[in-house]
């Protein structure tokens, strides 16, 4: 089949070509058959995802549960610090330590450290010649358990937020003694900012141009915190100024919270909220799976060593997106990585519905999602939604084609539609084009450099280095970050799988045989899949996209999948076990997996043939040279392989027909934010009168389900209401129902 670069990927063309055939003769013929033209995702609000994080089956989905304003983070600053200086204020002559605490000092201090903690702890706060601190050097912390000891000492006998300690190693001229110094919380943070003051006054010229980027980077850590933003109110400008512990070394390591969005993807979420904290970039933030921007969505977000209070206090900045929302702020021991998700919880609304199905045609539908289920598709937003087909710079780099690698990235298949279409000058994208033209045509990346938008990330990282080396294809690849690349690889993968899937149904039937391969849940100790689970993606039976219809991410967000193509999978151990006569009646066709090609995989007796002869026909590679070698293939990409369900159940699936009436023009699933403030979102108007006309008389249906991690929402859709779900097709559906509907009026 010819490919037309002058539209997005078909269906067809990546291998999205069979519905699960339930006309099943024991069922007595036709049980779901219907046909359902409607507007999916038509607003973003039609559109809820509620990830459900890693766990038993029985794991909730995550929700917004609070609401954070501006004046409750206020109100919160202000009164903590008011109870650590009451803290501090209780200092002085008549301080009483108690018999606890004393014995506590007794076992950790010598005599002589014991008195001088007792005499800094009755000191007056109010003489402006008192010590800002007691230093300690007895015997007893001259070891590190010993100072292990007199750390936990000040944290457990003392109340929290009066006293921070810090160890101040031995120097050779001056001390040759450990040293803890035990410092008023307050007077600590006042001394850490004098330091760094002094260290910037005392800075060579060199340094003098950091220390002025430094001072704009404090300026952003500023307005963070709640100062310094002339946007702010000016209830927020006398916010106390942040005061942090050291991290304690009996706190988990990582903040998590639940963050809840409307009409942003979780790129442009995080990355509002890297910028209200003053951060540089989203490295410091991880993700189990990406969002797709077209919806509402709650997801967890992961930070390391953060305190909830400096990303409380981020909310006060001005660059604070208010479609953003975060609650449920608390810390675990573990990093939150790629994948770890159990699926994902949607709410959907499908509307512009001409003629409604009965209500038994549109029940026996909807129950067949759950029990019998859907083909387990890649969708097609794993494939690039452009013209440029990421399937095929997959295609091109493990081939070590790394020319056209490069090529295909900077949008060589744009450049040709262009031609073809002659409509360079006056287009959209003339620029982008201009730039394009420049390298792709010129030969010239300097100039394409000079050209390009600084939005155009990916190409100005390639582009850049090859205007340094215009020879070094692969070094430019290799400026990538990794998940940008794996993203291409993979998508090749899913091309594969695709096709695969389509003949496997053909040949055979949606029914177990012999020759097929399932997982056992027995794990295979010789360490085959234990590579790169990270870099690969989510599980096996790959992750979830919402549309989101899957769950994907690459941790510092740059390059990730949506959650509709959160279906990356993640290498599984588990060990495969070939169908035979013996042991078929064991499993089912839900067990049945099929491989993405890899390093790593083994391929079912009945496809094996047919996987050598496509990869070698359609994409001119061997299967077992090229894929199979891809782990040393420079480090751009490592390809370990992995397994696939070829079918896939929804579970819980819950639906409701809304009369023409109600869903005109009103909001027809409510939101978090609405079940919590108790406002009546059925009120709310979302249309204009154009949209009202072109809507009138027609029906909704509000559904839910649960996808596991890896499925594609888009795919049981397209089980389900028979549509074509690729990008042109979507389109002209899309235009064909509102122009029907229209002329119906």
């Amino acid at each position: 089949m010819m490919t037309d670069y002058t539209l997005p990927p078909s269906e067809a063309e990546v291998g999205i070509k069979l519905y699960l055939d339930h006309d099943n003769k024991e069922d007595g013929g036709d049980d779901r058959h219907i046909t359902l033209p409607c507007l999916f995702k038509h607003r973003f609000q039609d559109f809820h995802v509620y990830e459900i994080p890693d766990g038993p089956t029985s794991s909730s989905p995550l929700h917004l549960t609070e609401l954070w304003t501006k004046d409750r983070v206020v109100q919160e600053i202000r009164d903590k610090r008011e109870r650590e200086d009451n803290l501090q204020n209780t200092l002085g002559p008549d301080y009483q330590i108690t018999d606890q605490q004393l014995d506590s000092i007794n076992a950790c201090l010598t005599e002589e450290d014991k008195d001088k903690l007792v005499a800094f702890l009755k000191t007056s706060r109010n003489d402006a010649n008192a010590p800002k601190y007691c230093l300690l050097d007895g015997d007893t912390i001259q070891d590190k358990p010993g100072r292990t000891k007199v750390h936990q000492l000040i944290k457990t006998q003392f109340p929290s937020g009066m006293f921070i300690t810090d160890t101040v190693d031995p120097c050779t001229d001056t001390n040759d003694r450990h040293q803890i110094r035990v410092w008023i919380k307050k007077d600590f943070t006042i001394g850490q900012k004098r330091a760094r003051e002094l260290a910037a006054a005392t800075s060579d010229e060199g340094n003098d141009k950091k220390r002025r980027r430094d001072g704009r980077h404090r300026k952003g850590r500023k307005q963070a915190a709640g100062g310094g933003d002339k946007k702010q109110s000016s209830t927020k400008q006398d916010l106390p100024q942040a005061r942090y512990d050291p991290w304690p070394k009996d706190q988990p390591d990582y903040l998590y919270f639940n963050m809840y969005k409307e009409n942003r993807d979780t790129a442009e979420a995080v990355s509002s909220i890297s910028r209200a904290m003053g951060k540089k970039n989203t490295k410091a933030f991880t993700v189990a799976g990406t969002k797709d921007r077209r919806g509402v969505t709650v997801q967890h977000v992961c930070m390391w060593r953060t305190y909830a209070e400096q990303v409380k206090r981020a909310m006060l900045s001005g660059q604070w997106d208010k479609f953003v929302r975060l609650s449920d702020f608390h810390y675990r021991p573990q990093k939150l990585s790629l994948g770890m998700l159990y699926g994902n919880r949607f709410y959907v609304a499908l509307r512009g519905i001409k003629e409604c199905p009965s209500e038994e045609g549109l029940t026996k539908a909807f129950n067949a999602l759950s029990t019998k289920g859907f083909i387990n598709y890649f969708g097609m937003q794993r494939f690039g939604t452009q013209l440029t087909r990421t399937y095929e710079i997959g295609q091109a780099m493990v081939a070590r084609d790394w020319v056209k690698a490069v090529r295909l990235i900077m949008g060589e298949t744009s450049i040709l539609r262009s031609q073809q279409e002659d409509n360079e000058e006056g287009s959209r994208g003339d620029m982008i084009d201009k730039a394009r033209r420049a390298y792709l045509i010129d030969n010239d990346p300097e100039k394409s450099l000079k050209l390009m938008p600084r939005m155009m990330h990916i190409e100005r990282k390639i582009i850049t280095s090859l205007a340094k080396d215009p020879n070094g294809h692969l070094a430019a690849l290799q400026q990538l970050p990794t998940p940008t690349l794996s993203l291409y690889v993979h998508s090749l993968q899913s091309f594969v799988w695709n096709h695969a899937v389509t003949h496997r149904l053909e040949a055979y039937g949606p029914t177990i045989v012999v020759g097929d391969i399932v997982l056992s849940n027995t794990r295979d100790d010789t360490g085959k899949g234990d590579n790169d689970d990270e870099q690969q993606g989510p599980a096996t039976t790959t992750a979830s996209s919402d549309d989101d219809d899957t769950t994907e991410d690459d941790g510092c967000l740059k390059g990730a999948h949506s959650d509709d193509d959160e279906g990356m999978t993640r290498t599984d151990n588990r060990k495969v076990v070939h169908i035979t006569v013996d042991n078929i009646s064991d499993y089912s066709i839900y067990d049945v997996v099929l491989p993405l090609p890899g390093s790593n995989t083994e391929y079912p007796e009945n496809m094996q043939q047919w996987y050598k002869d496509f990869t070698s026909t359609a994409l001119g590679l061997s299967l077992l040279d090229d894929f199979k070698s891809c782990t040393t293939s420079g480090g751009v990409f490592n390809l370990p392989g992995s397994y696939r369900n070829i079918l896939e159940r929804a579970e819980d699936v819950e639906y409701e027909v809304i009369q023409p009436e109600r869903a005109l023009d009103r909001t027809l699933i409510p939101t978090d934010i609405d079940k919590i403030t108790k406002r009546d979102y059925t009120e709310e108007k979302l249309t204009g009168d154009k949209d009202k006309t072109i809507l009138e008389g027609t029906y909704s249906i509000a559904f839910k389900t649960t996808l596991k991690s890896g499925t594609y929402l888009t795919m049981a859709l397209r089980e389900l209401t028979r549509q074509d779900t690729s990008r042109n097709s979507m389109r002209i559906s899309d235009s064909t129902i509102l122009t029907d509907n229209n002329k119906k009026k």
